[in-house]
């Protein structure tokens, strides 16, 4: 079953912005097991707008 910070950072990967700022009005950014967050996730992927979202929630 996929948690709800896979769907984040699947929405990073992938660049579902909609997906993402929905998801992200809670906390977003914790860590998968090996230690990648979605700010990570963005950054690693390009995903400028992503990355923006996420930063932009604080």
């Amino acid at each position: 079953m996929e948690t709800s910070a896979e769907r984040i950072r699947q929405a990073v990967r992938d660049g579902y912005l909609d997906i993402l700022r929905n998801a992200t009005r809670k906390e977003c950014n914790h860590p998968n097991d090996d230690g990648m967050t979605a700010t990570h996730w963005a950054s690693y992927c390009g995903q400028l707008n992503a990355l923006r979202i996420i930063v932009g929630r604080g």
